[in-house]
């Protein structure tokens, strides 16, 4: 009987320490992740503004490696290459947001951000294709007009 005691007192107390330490990763997980998000938060919201935007890239690029490739931080790259002037890395951002979403292929929104990028690439062909593509979907007042301002810039 005694010695069934000590056993189980061994395995309860390795149990408690395991259990410890999982609570002690976990609460370190979940201030980077934290950290994390604030740094990607700080990130989109320069980029929006128009400020700090290599640094911001800098940063979303960073997080990219640290956890995984999303259409999220694309699309964050998409803008941020765009407002350097960087067209031909922001038309590779939207194809790849595209690749990692399939659901964006019909997002108007995207495709109007893809053919302002195509006609800064000179790529009136592509462009076109996507302003055909835009025409067939459902369109907000908003986006109708950015699409005939590109339909004009196309003439």
């Amino acid at each position: 009987m005694y010695k069934n005691s000590k056993i189980f007192i061994t395995f309860l107390s390795v149990a408690l320490f395991l259990m410890m330490y999982s609570y002690d990763k976990g609460q370190k997980q979940i201030s980077e992740r934290k950290d994390d998000y604030t740094a990607y938060a700080k990130a989109e919201l320069s980029i929006n503004q128009g400020k700090k935007i290599e640094s911001s890239l800098k940063t979303i690029e960073k997080l990219e490696k640290k956890y995984i490739k999303t259409d999220q931080f694309e699309l964050s790259k998409v803008q941020a290459y765009a407002l350097m002037g960087q067209f031909d890395k922001a038309e590779k951002s939207v194809k790849e947001a595209i690749r990692l979403n399939k659901k964006l292929e019909n997002d108007v929104n995207l495709l109007l951000i893809y053919a302002d990028v195509c006609i800064n690439n000179k790529d009136n062909d592509k462009a076109n294709q996507i302003l055909e593509k835009i025409k067939n979907l459902e369109k907000n007042e908003e986006q109708q007009k950015k699409f005939d301002k590109l339909n004009e810039e196309m003439k």
